[in-house]
């Protein structure tokens, strides 16, 4: 059988990272035993973004550690956490593509508990074809099977005891193929994605779902704490639950919508610009997916539109004094997400918007325009669809509970900031699907930016078996 998904994720769509680094993290992960939260450091990496006659402009990409097979960290692996994406991909070692060949590659035969498995979970029997998967990626494409080993959190190189480095076993996507485009790009070696288990082809391919049902941590919730361009602190993911210390204001909770989508999914009542609403959102039909794989703030393309020219005027005036930041101090500029819940996320230039040079006559000026990228996905996750990247998590210390199915959002705690407030309630449980509940079989599933349709043909022969690597 082999299983199509045309999608592209929206990490792809904003930017390419630059090609693979061996850099070791200066900051390594941590395990609180007094709170039970284990924190990983990622690391970021500046990607240069637009055309050369432009200023230029940079996106980041975020990035930690884990060890696939055993023993535990003999093979380690960087990987982006994507909250936008429900399975973990890593190259093989018989990808023998160029993009391949410059990362790390998983080699199952170094893997003491490595197992063959269909798309289902099955266990491959000896001899027989397997089931693959092919994943277009904007305008790259992956091609891969799947494996059933033990993950890890961090380099830990021996094993790892109860409640220090969470490990657990899952269903991995392992590349045999990839195109040079874009993957070539990339600093990082694959992906973790830490949406629910709707997105998943199976609960078993879910990290969220197996930390939480192996209990490995006090719990499934996780906090991503993104630092400010301008402050020398690491990003840093933590399982378990969450730091009051990162908070500057209290958390306010917002549930998930659709949660059998298994997006980070939330009902956007309003979008104000300049404390105005626009018009687009009025009936409250609007959503918006939380995803930590985005570097910007993304829209339908009318409504960023709508918004430029609503901010063209405010904005003229909005860099700051050194030329380099969009002032945090400007009047009728702040871009406002009324959620459902009764909380707003409020952003104001500094948040969304970057200095660009244009030339006005004979001289050339510095002006801020807003960072808004244009996305229009079809139904079910759209018309109506925006992506909270980046900026929203800069600005808020945000919380992903999937056993309630709510996202927490408060202002972050920052070098030379707000300084931290008491510790928030914990989110009230709403009406929802429970923590695996999955599309039924036969479906379209959606993914970020594109149509996710699963389809079967039938079983092609596989070049070679896994044990040859």
């Amino acid at each position: 059988m082999m299983i199509r998904l045309c999608l592209q994720i929206f990490a792809v769509l904003v930017a390419a990272a630059p090609k693979a680094i061996e850099q070791w993290p200066n900051h390594p992960d941590t395990w609180d035993p007094e709170t039970g939260l284990y924190t990983v450091k990622l690391q970021k990496q500046h990607v240069p973004v637009g055309r050369k006659s432009e200023r230029q402009q940079y996106k980041t990409a975020y990035f930690g550690w884990i060890s696939l097979g055993t023993p535990i960290g003999s093979q380690v692996f960087s990987v982006v956490f994507d909250t936008g994406s429900a399975h973990l991909v890593v190259p093989s070692a018989s990808c023998r593509s160029p993009a391949c060949l410059q990362h790390r590659r998983f080699w199952r035969r170094d893997s003491e508990t490595a197992v063959d498995v269909n798309h289902d979970g099955s266990a491959v029997a000896a001899g027989d074809a397997r089931d693959q998967i092919t994943v277009s990626f904007g305008t790259g494409e992956v091609t891969g099977v799947f494996v059933r080993d033990k993950i890890c959190l961090g380099l830990e190189k021996r094993e790892p005891e109860q409640g220090k480095v969470p490990c657990t076993d899952i269903h991995t996507v392992v590349a045999t193929e990839m195109s040079d485009e874009p993957f070539s790009a990339f600093a990082f070696d694959g992906v973790l994605g830490l949406a629910l288990t709707g997105l998943s082809q199976t609960e078993q391919f879910n990290y969220l779902f197996r930390i939480e049902q192996e209990k490995q941590m006090n719990s499934a919730m996780f906090s991503i704490f993104i630092a400010s361009e301008e402050d020398n602190e690491p990003a840093e993911l933590t399982f378990g639950g969450y730091k009051t210390e990162r908070l500057a204001s209290p958390v306010q909770w917002s549930p998930v919508a659709r949660p059998h989508l298994g997006y980070w999914l939330l009902q956007i009542k309003e979008v104000k610009v300049a404390g105005k609403p626009l018009p687009y959102c009025e009936t409250g039909d609007c959503y918006g997916v939380v995803d930590s794989g985005t570097s910007l703030i993304a829209s339908p393309t009318s409504v960023v539109e709508d918004v430029s020219m609503r901010l063209q005027l405010p904005l003229r005036y909005a860099v700051g004094p050194d030329g380099d930041k969009c002032s945090s101090e400007v009047p009728d500029a702040d871009l406002e997400f009324v959620l459902e819940g009764g909380l707003t996320l409020t952003m104001n230039p500094s948040d969304y918007g970057r200095p660009v040079t244009r030339t006005r006559g004979k001289a050339s000026v510095n002006v801020c325009e807003p960072m808004l990228m244009s996305i229009d996905v079809p139904p079910p996750l759209g018309p109506k669809l925006f992506i909270l990247g980046e900026p929203i998590f800069r600005k808020y210390y945000t919380i992903f509970d999937p056993a309630k199915q709510m996202v927490g959002f408060g202002k972050a705690v920052h070098v030379g900031g707000p300084q931290p407030v008491a510790p928030s309630p914990p989110p009230r449980p709403v009406r929802a699907a429970p923590l695996g509940a999955r599309l039924s079989s036969g479906f379209s599933k959606w993914m970020p930016a594109a149509m996710m349709s699963v389809f079967d043909q039938a079983k092609r022969p596989r070049a070679s078996t896994m044990d040859e690597f």
